[in-house]
């Protein structure tokens, strides 16, 4: 795998990209039990690719040294292709079965060779002595995208809109265009179309594969991973490096609503890829003010209105960027470069604007559809009745100790507790994120409350750490302090109006304030980078208290997943895809 192993720095997306494509190919078969022509062709598939971008590596002058390591690599890659050919064979077209009578497919064959890979390299590198932040960094992403991959094949992830969702897919795999009448007469249709675009381009490519309905959730994977990416880049732009680096990383990458969100079939993980992506490239513009840099935010943003208008959120801390820099070449007194900057301005206003209003403006002078339109729901047993008042200030015991998720849907109709408070609801489903199967509730329960209270502590030492990055001085550049809490009060206020206007239990959701656990790990990294400055015993040890925290949470958030498949392998047909 030389590309990966020469180019993972230079081209981390692409990496990336390849990474996915691997689980996709090899580990995504939806006809598992039979000889599909997914399963032959999905390893040499893989192969195929990476042979094209093998090409120009092998190719030239090479040394005697490098000839043998580049035929070392080439031999581990294709016995690698050759075991996982080997592995569908056998279990797709022997039907073998390693645990006799098991009706759903046997989720460990697949991802303890992942996982373990993942030590093996993570040994390998400690015998060489060659760790670098960016090899941890690899394998720390390479380790919780498996666990995704892992939730994606038994998670019980409860989804509000799912069915809307997939119709507007449907919709536009079966007519190729958005429905030509007013898409707020049909649920979910309201949505700008561009995740919809993606899911049902990915299913016709399925089809050529495959008869079985495709697995949806491979894509939202695929922005989450991304995600992942951006974040590590950004981190680096605000200039955290090395340890407190990879502190942010793991809590973004072991994060229960990560884990859910980017498993929900609907449009939120890629509204929140893109939402970071405008971030991170706005930060990269400002740092080099250049037509280049201000169109890829530009198509970024845009593409993110095309896909959730929820993408606005973006806008309020790029503009704060983007006055920064003007009020820096006026106080310079320099025109030439006002004159610079403000052209870029107008190229970003010029790419953006069109896109990000096209799918507003198209419904409302077509259909009549209001701008900024939300459909009210139809579910009473969500419908939230305490006062406003008690809805802000109410944090009374008993909504710590009653139930670890949000809400009861299902389950005892006698004790309906729908939780109230949007501060609580926020910790409590960014935890968990759905309600498991009733008939595993009271077995998971203890689980899923060790993941809360860890998720509390986590949430409560983030926004500490949020607090005194912005009131100390020599952390954070002014500027990146401004630009992060004009991020932070965006998404806080607009989560908390939300709730107030549609007093729903599904508007309590974190999937509305998402970039919210990005801020609180990029909170975490960036103090850890503050204590480790000075040397001191007070510092080490609240450096070691993050640390700490970090590990704890993490392992906790990886033993609740197991621990629910486990209990899920006893009910036959429920929570395998």
């Amino acid at each position: 795998m030389e590309f990966l192993k020469t180019n993972y720095k230079k081209h981390p997306f692409v990496s990336a990209f390849l990474f996915w494509l691997y689980f996709l190919l090899a580990f995504g078969r939806y006809e598992v039990y039979k000889a599909a022509p997914i399963n032959y062709l999905s390893p040499l598939l893989f192969g195929v690719i990476l042979l094209l971008l093998e090409k120009r590596h092998i190719s030239g002058a090479q040394t005697e040294k490098e000839t043998a390591k580049r035929k070392l690599i080439q031999t581990a890659s294709a016995i690698g292709a050759v075991t996982v050919y080997v592995e569908a064979m056998v279990f797709s077209v022997f039907d073998f079965h390693p645990f006799p009578g098991s009706v759903e497919r046997n989720i460990f064959m697949f991802i303890f060779p992942a996982l373990a890979l993942c030590v093996f390299a993570a040994l390998f590198i400690t015998v060489k002595k060659k760790w670098t932040i960016d090899k941890a960094a690899v394998l720390l992403v390479a380790s919780g995208f498996v666990i995704q991959i892992f939730y994606s094949m038994y998670g019980q992830t409860y989804q509000y809109d799912v069915e809307g969702h997939l119709n507007y897919i449907n919709w536009l795999y079966n007519h190729y265009l958005p429905m030509q009448s007013n898409p707020s007469a049909v649920w979910q249709f309201y949505h700008p179309p561009l995740h919809h675009y993606i899911c049902a381009a990915y299913m016709h490519i399925h089809r050529l594969f495959s008869t079985q309905a495709p697995n949806l959730e491979y894509i939202p994977r695929l922005y989450s991973l991304m995600s992942l990416v951006v974040m590590y880049k950004l981190t680096g732009e605000l200039g955290i490096k090395g340890t407190p680096r990879l502190l942010t990383l793991t809590l973004l990458t072991f994060s229960p609503a990560l884990i859910a969100i980017g498993g929900y079939k609907n449009n939120d993980m890629l509204s929140v890829f893109f939402l970071m992506l405008s971030v991170y490239l706005s930060v990269k513009w400002y740092k080099n003010r250049t037509t280049k840099n201000i169109i890829k935010v530009a198509v970024s943003f845009g593409l993110g209105m095309l896909t959730k208008l929820s993408v606005w959120m973006a806008a309020v801390p790029i503009a704060v960027l983007f006055i920064a820099a003007l009020v820096e070449t006026l106080s310079a007194r320099d025109k030439k470069q006002f004159g610079k900057t403000f052209g870029m301005m107008c190229v970003f206003m010029v790419i953006a604007a069109p896109m990000s209003l096209y799918w507003s403006l198209r419904n409302y002078f077509r259909f009549g559809m209001s701008l900024g339109f939300i459909p009210e729901s139809i579910n009473p047993d969500q419908e939230i009745r305490q006062s406003i008042t008690q809805r802000l200030f109410d944090f009374s015991p008993f909504q710590y100790t009653g139930q670890p998720w949000q809400c009861k849907m299902g389950g005892d109709q006698n004790d309906p507790y729908n939780e109230y408070n949007p501060l609580i609801a926020l910790i409590k489903s960014s935890a968990q994120g759905y309600r498991p199967a009733v008939s595993i509730e009271h077995q998971v329960a203890p689980f899923m409350w060790i993941v809360l209270y860890a998720a509390a502590f986590i949430c409560l030492i983030s926004f500490v750490c949020f607090v005194c990055i912005l009131i100390k001085k020599n952390t954070l550049s002014w500027i990146y302090k401004l630009f992060i809490a004009a991020l932070f009060a965006t998404v806080l206020l607009s989560y908390y109006v939300f709730c107030i206007r549609y007093p729903q239990v599904c508007t309590e959701e974190i999937r509305y304030a998402f970039p919210l656990v990005y801020i609180s790990a990029l909170s975490l990294g960036a103090a850890a980078l503050q204590l480790q400055k000075k040397n001191s015993l007070y510092r080490k040890g609240a450096v070691y208290c993050l640390y700490g925290s970090a590990a704890l949470f993490s392992a906790a958030v990886i033993v609740k997943c197991i621990a629910e498949y486990l209990l899920l392998r006893q009910i036959p047909g429920v929570g395998f895809n």
